[in-house]
């Protein structure tokens, strides 16, 4: 049986803000984006997994072009190999 917490680390726990984008950052890390998932969540204005519902994988390019449009330096962009990931995560 595991120790009952502290008072202060308890009400750090029930304190706790849970990130809604924790699933959404951990499945674009996967597919590869890597240190870019904070720019691509905030370029498409993304809220919660529920967002992926209204992106279709036959609009992956678009969606990849987009976010490389607004990229100014070229080590922020996103490749073919992340691209067909989405697709894949979308489909």
């Amino acid at each position: 049986m595991a120790a009952p917490l502290a008072p202060a680390a308890a009400a750090a726990v029930v304190g706790a803000v849970v990130d809604p984008l924790i699933d959404v950052r951990q499945v674009l890390t996967i597919c590869g984006l890597g240190t870019n998932v904070d720019r691509f969540v905030t370029c498409h204005s993304l809220t919660s997994m529920d967002d992926f519902e209204y992106m279709n994988h036959d609009e992956t390019h678009h969606v990849v072009k987009m976010y490389n449009e607004r990229c100014r330096d070229a080590r922020h962009k996103l490749g073919f190999p992340v691209q067909k990931k989405l697709k894949g995560l979308l489909y």
